[in-house]
């Protein structure tokens, strides 16, 4: 096992995963970088929570448009192709998840994931079409990473409708993409959505979103562990949404997989 298998490995390790249904293979992992800071109370709505619809007046998504998962939080309905995979137990939501430290710098937060990724020896790809297209040549393991842009939501995020639903729309339709495209081989690939921090709670007086501490991370994928939420939920107190679910933990889990219990 050369170096990029046993991180590989690690990092599906890292991540709570069951193992692959194929004993002798080991996961692909295909990170996907929303950089920008993305909302994770967009992404996972706690609309079980009225604090979190009198902190966004307008940019809450109202409980009509989220697909609810446990009876208090659930996706935002642009994710809807997603739901299957909870169905299925091979999705898992963190939504409380990023580094104990913040950083409010975006150049800052995106060095610290840059450098996480690149100590697990991650492939760019320009696409989740083109990671499909990787892995259906090379197969697994492999760790590749593909960076969307735009997820800074400082004015006019919208709710339902608007810059970010558009955002988590294509993202949906991705990543759709790339598991009708990896077919079967899904059953030895995981999908991980990151984010250099996330968004406050409070909506600003520009109808967006200030930069803030947690967001939400999405793993998908045959050997995930899913049809759970990783991490407690934090609650809704105060301006930002506490760090539950470690994301340097996870990484660092994953670059000395030796440190698994």
């Amino acid at each position: 096992m050369d170096r990029r298998e046993f991180l590989a490995l690690g990092s599906a390790a890292a991540l709570g995963l069951r193992r692959p249904c194929s004993p002798s293979a080991r996961p692909a992992v295909v990170f996907v970088f929303l950089r920008g800071g993305a909302d994770g109370l967009s992404i996972v709505v706690p609309h079980g929570d009225a604090r979190y619809y009198r902190a966004r007046p307008h940019c809450a998504v109202p409980p009509r448009h989220v697909i609810d998962l446990d009876g208090y939080c659930g996706l935002h309905s642009a994710l809807a192709p997603l739901k299957p995979w909870w169905d299925h137990g091979s999705l898992a939501v963190a939504a409380a998840s990023g580094f104990p430290a913040r950083l409010s710098s975006h150049l800052d937060a995106q060095l610290r994931v840059d450098r996480w990724l690149a100590q697990l020896d991650a492939e760019p790809c320009a696409s989740l079409g083109e990671a499909a297209e990787t892995l259906g040549r090379r197969g697994t393991p492999a760790t590749l990473v593909v960076n969307s842009w735009g997820w800074d939501t400082h004015v006019a995020q919208g709710s339902a409708d608007g810059l970010l639903a558009a955002r988590l729309r294509r993202l949906g339709a991705d990543i759709d993409a790339f598991t009708r495209a990896a077919g079967p081989r899904m059953r030895d690939i995981v999908l991980v959505t990151v984010s250099e921090f996330g968004r406050g709670i409070r909506e600003n007086a520009f109808g967006g979103t200030s930069h803030g501490h947690a967001t939400a991370l999405l793993a998908l994928g045959g050997p995930v562990a899913g049809g759970v939420l990783w991490g407690q939920w934090p609650g809704l107190d105060g301006g930002d949404v506490a760090v539950t679910a470690d994301l340097g933990t996870l990484f660092e889990r994953a670059v000395h997989p030796h440190t698994l219990a």
